[in-house]
């Protein structure tokens, strides 16, 4: 509800906020369509920290999603307003992961920064749909209209899913580099002033350089273009940089790659192709009002750097290892959370039993006290039983007044009682008595503690 509510409330500000960019979804099936909003930010707004505040649920969470599958820039150069100028920019195509992590995508967040300018960012949010399987193959990708631009400028973009990944963590982004045309091209300009607007890929795994580019205007009437890839061997980014030409084709498509590109440092160019530029009038490239024929202006790319392979190789093993101990530390947070709630729940359990193994305990002991009382309750003593079992006062076999005698029986001590009852022990608490008191004296009782204590 609160993603909602806060979707609805981001969009309202759009409608309203000259932040917000225009947004939309492309697929193969228009059913699994969504909607989507993008809001740009700039400088310090572009930190985690601030975007936290601004969309919690998507920064500094414990989970995050993976890559986006693709990053395109589709380069564009459009009429503002007629105003008989041209601008140039991009449509920022971004494409989900094609895994089963796309469920967990809410959106995404791309970054560009040209040249020697503030850094912006872009958020785009998911307003009325939750992605799938469908979505991926279908080719779902989330389109923004980046224009217009400053001409001229290099930029370099770097894309996330969101919720997005630690500012720390490698390999959870996709990049690409693009390059503007002329800020401002005149529909009356002349043809060899015309400067395209392209984007480029650098995948030093896999060792090669693509590059897309926009055609020129139909009036100029070019159909063929020079794409050319050099290596810089020095005087890097000065007006004596020397290069060497590595490959160059002249194509008729917008776009091209470079396969199998070795170690070094390389620059990309793309050029009208005219094989008459230096004639008297029958070129293409012709200057400004007609007035001559020239070559086209060159567009070249900021430099592209290729590593060695062995440095790929150690990178890939870095990011390899990155996401394999953030996937460890994801798996030991889900054990974390787990324990967290379960734990509680069987410490209550065990204590209750606990509880009750105790109070039966101690019931049945108790209970067996009690029966061990009954079992080895003391006789009542009677006049020919005056002690415990183990000892007897009996009659004299032979009485008279002036001879009087006791006979005592001793027995060995019984399974029941352990103490040691001596005969010693037992003399000491017989009193004395007179014959009055002797035994078989049918009139006489008495009582068991005088005879025993």
């Amino acid at each position: 509800m609160q993603t909602y509510l806060f979707v609805f409330i981001v969009s309202f500000l759009c409608i309203h906020n000259q932040n917000c960019l225009p947004c939309h979804s492309e697929q193969d099936n228009s059913d699994y369509a969504v909607n989507c909003t993008a809001t740009i930010y700039a400088g310090e707004n572009c930190s985690d920290s601030f975007l936290f505040g601004q969309y919690e649920d998507l920064y500094e969470q414990l989970y995050w999603s993976e890559k986006p599958d693709d990053l395109m820039l589709k380069p564009i150069q459009l009429e503002y307003s007629d105003s008989n100028n041209l601008y140039p920019g991009f449509f920022v195509e971004i494409k989900p992961p094609r895994s089963a992590s796309i469920k967990d995508v809410k959106g995404f967040q791309f970054n560009y920064q040209e040249e020697g300018n503030v850094k912006k960012c872009v958020i785009i949010i998911l307003s009325n749909a939750s992605l799938d399987h469908n979505h991926r193959e279908n080719n779902l990708k989330l389109v923004v209209k980046l224009w217009p631009m400053h001409g001229g400028k290099n930029f370099l973009f770097t894309a996330w899913s969101l919720p997005k990944p630690p500012e720390d963590e490698s390999g959870g982004n996709q990049t690409r580099y693009g390059k503007t045309g002329k800020y401002g091209l005149g529909l009356t300009d002349g043809s060899a002033d015309w400067v395209t607007t392209l984007s480029y890929h650098n995948d030093v795994k896999d060792r090669y350089i693509r590059v897309w580019f926009l055609h020129a205007l139909d009036r100029y009437s070019f159909s063929e273009y020079m794409v050319t890839l050099e290596m810089i061997i020095s005087g890097e980014d000065t007006s004596e940089e020397h290069r060497n030409v590595i490959e160059e084709i002249k194509i008729s498509k917008a776009d091209y790659t470079f396969i199998n590109v070795k170690q070094g440092r390389y620059r990309v160019f793309v050029q009208p192709y005219d094989d008459k530029w230096n004639s008297l009038n029958d070129c293409r490239c012709k200057s400004e009002l007609g007035r001559g024929c020239t070559q086209c202006v060159k567009t070249m790319t900021a430099v592209i750097v290729v590593p060695r392979s062995e440095d790929v190789v150690m990178t890939s093993e870095l990011q390899s290892s990155t996401a394999s101990t953030s996937q460890s530390q994801k798996t030991a947070a889900e054990t974390d959370q787990t324990i967290n709630h379960v734990l509680p729940t069987v410490l209550g359990f065990v204590a209750f039993l606990l509880v009750v193994v105790i109070i039966v305990g101690c019931y049945l002991l108790h209970k067996e006290r009690d029966q061990s009382k009954l079992q080895h309750k003391q006789p009542e003593p009677t006049k020919n039983n005056i002690c415990r079992p183990n000892i007897f006062l009996t009659e004299s076999t032979n009485v008279n007044d002036d001879d009087a005698s006791i006979n005592i029986i001793f027995h060995p001590p019984s399974e029941i009682r352990s103490e040691d009852l001596s005969l010693g022990n037992l003399m000491d608490q017989v009193y004395q008595v007179n014959a009055d008191y002797l035994p078989g004296n049918d009139k006489n009782e008495i009582p068991s503690h005088e005879f025993c204590q």
